[in-house]
C-alpha cells in the first residue's frame, strides 16, 4: 500500500525508480509503517520522511536482481574479448577484497606488469559469506567494486555468485591467471583450463600479515 500525499512528489519517485533501475537494476519502494511490521531487511539504506499519522520510507534495494547481473557481466565479457581481437593480453584475478589492504595493492600492480587488460574477479556479498561466515563482508559487493574499479591497475571488475571463479575463467579464457604466493599453482582454480589452450598461470611474492581477516582482528580487539 501506498500513501500519497503529494502529485508532484510521485512524479519524481517513478522518475527516480525508471533511472536507477534502467542504469543500475535498483529499484524504489515504499510502503506505511503499519504494513511493515513484519518486513526486515538489514541490507537496504533507508531514509524516513514522516508524514502525518503514518511513516513512508524510501528504500533503496541492492542489485539482487539476475537478469541485470547477467546482462552486465556479458557486456563486460564481450567487451574483454573485443581487447583480445584487438591483440591486448588479458590478465585475471580474483578474491573478496573486502578491506584493500598492501596486499591486495601489490597482488594487483605486480599483476598488471603481466598484461595489457586485467580483470578482477570479485566475489559477490553471498558467495564471501560462504566463504567466510555470516559476519563477511564487511563491505557491499558494490562498495568493494567501486573501490576496485578506481584503481588504475584495474581494467574491469566482474562481480561472480559462485564460491570459485571456474564459469567465469571459462568465459573469458584469460592469457594469464595471476594469484599470490600464498597458492600452490596445482591449487589455482582454472589453471589446468587455462594452460590447456596454452595460456599462463603465475603467483606473485605475498606479503606477510596482510589481510582483511587480521584487520578485522585488531579492530575487534582495540
Amino acid at each position: 500500500i501506498i500513501f500519497v500525499f503529494d502529485p508532484l512528489a510521485v512524479l519524481l519517485l517513478i522518475a527516480a525508480n525508471f533511472s536507477l533501475k534502467q542504469r543500475y537494476g535498483w529499484d524504489f519502494e515504499t510502503f506505511s509503517e503499519r504494513n511493515n511490521q513484519n518486513k526486515k531487511d538489514p541490507e537496504v539504506a533507508m531514509i524516513e520522511n514522516k508524514s502525518g499519522n503514518y511513516e513512508c520510507r524510501w528504500v533503496l534495494l541492492k542489485v539482487t536482481n539476475d537478469k541485470f547481473a547477467a546482462e552486465t557481466e556479458k557486456k563486460t565479457i564481450d567487451q574483454v574479448i573485443k581487447w583480445r581481437e584487438l591483440g591486448k593480453k588479458i590478465g585475471f584475478t580474483n578474491g573478496c577484497f573486502d578491506l584493500i589492504h598492501p596486499g591486495h595493492i601489490a597482488l594487483l600492480e605486480n599483476s598488471r606488469t603481466h598484461c595489457d587488460i586485467l580483470v578482477v574477479g570479485l566475489n559477490s556479498d553471498r558467495s564471501v559469506a560462504k566463504l567466510k561466515g555470516s559476519a563477511r563482508p564487511i563491505q557491499d559487493e558494490l562498495s568493494r567494486k567501486t573501490i576496485l574499479t578506481a584503481l588504475k591497475t584495474v581494467s574491469v571488475v566482474i562481480i561472480f555468485d559462485e564460491e570459485t571463479p571456474e564459469r567465469l575463467i571459462k568465459q573469458l579464457r584469460p592469457d594469464i591467471i595471476i594469484k599470490g604466493g600464498d597458492y600452490n599453482i596445482q591449487d589455482i582454480i582454472g589453471a589446468d583450463f587455462v594452460r590447456s589452450y596454452g595460456g599462463e598461470v603465475l603467483t606473485i611474492p605475498y606479503l606477510e600479515g596482510n589481510s582483511s581477516s587480521n584487520i578485522i582482528d585488531k579492530v575487534k580487539r582495540s
